[in-house]
């Protein structure tokens, strides 16, 4: 499983976590009070991306909670998770607390700008 996050240039309000296994797979992400608790599947967020706004951790009161993906993979019928990651109303804090394959940034664009 590689995972990444992508965020806009000027560390905006976006932030896009990515999931992707080295196979096939079906995705389902949560939001959990903890890191010891599987959490509140995220209504229609069945792919291997999920975008959160800054915003919306604000307006659901997700500060503090967990964002994790479930994934099964399909040639296995295994479930397996990614990390948890705790969210807050600082990008940077929420990269800093999670272990990434990889963190990109989109441009004005919307396209992606490695560093």
């Amino acid at each position: 499983m590689i995972k990444y996050a992508i965020k806009s240039k000027n560390n905006n309000d976006i932030l896009i976590f990515h999931a992707l296994p080295n196979k096939m797979a079906k995705f389902q992400w949560y939001i959990s009070e903890s890191i010891h608790e599987q959490g509140v599947p995220i209504d229609g967020q069945i792919y291997e991306s999920y975008a959160l706004l800054l915003e919306m951790i604000k307006e659901n009161n997700y500060v503090g909670k967990y964002l994790h993906c479930e994934y099964l993979r399909t040639e296995s019928n295994h479930y397996q998770k990614t990390e948890y990651i705790k969210l807050d109303l600082s990008i940077d804090s929420m990269i800093n607390d999670t272990i990434f394959d990889d963190i990109c940034e989109f441009n004005e664009q919307g396209n992606i700008a490695k560093k």
